[in-house]
């Protein structure tokens, strides 16, 4: 086993899942689903292991809610952040909500997603899934958008006026007195 090494300074490592989408109304779609999630969440921490990973990011749709109920699509959002617990247990970790994490419950969903961030600040509340982490021996601000906060009236997502304003604050490396030595990161 070689670890991976990077001379730049400034490099993060990092490793990413996404779009892991546990559909739990189908027996034989959930069961495939369910050892694919097994084996990728192995992967993700073998992987955050071997190269020696920063942190490990979740860039959503951890389940389908389309066409299921709100309680079948926390239960399949809950067998995923199961799955990758013990990579999330090893590394920093950042879940961010995806177009497919909602429900009719979408506060049961954000509670469930928001726990395993590890930011430094958060947007407007710790669960709706968007802040950011300041990586300082590496000067890298790494800012987690949750791109499906707001609902519009045609049934399309996008990011909340208070989303909007904590990304420029977030954006915003001035108060920093070496700030232009460093590096933004968006997932």
């Amino acid at each position: 086993i070689r670890t991976f090494k990077t001379t730049h300074p400034n490099s993060l490592i990092f490793g990413a899942v996404s779009d892991i989408h546990v559909l739990n109304n189908d027996a034989t779609y959930e069961a495939k689903s369910k050892a694919a999630i097994k084996h990728a969440a192995f992967a993700l921490e073998m992987v955050g292991a071997m190269a020696e990973c920063d942190f490990i990011a979740n860039l959503g749709d951890n389940c389908w809610e389309n066409g299921i109920d709100t309680d079948n699509a926390l239960i399949g959002a809950r067998y995923s952040m199961n799955a990758l617990k013990p990579a999330f247990d090893r590394l920093v970790r950042f879940v961010l909500v995806g177009n497919h994490d909602t429900s009719e419950s979408t506060q049961k969903m954000y509670d469930l997603i928001g726990t395993y961030n590890e930011f430094d600040d958060y947007g407007r509340t710790q669960i709706r899934g968007y802040g950011y982490k300041d990586y300082t021996d590496k000067k890298v601000r790494v800012i987690c958008l949750n791109t499906c906060d707001y609902w519009n009236v045609k049934g399309g997502c996008g990011m909340s006026y208070e989303q909007k304003d904590f990304l420029l604050r977030a954006l915003d490396l001035s108060a920093k007195s070496d700030c232009a030595e460093w590096q933004i990161l968006l997932l």
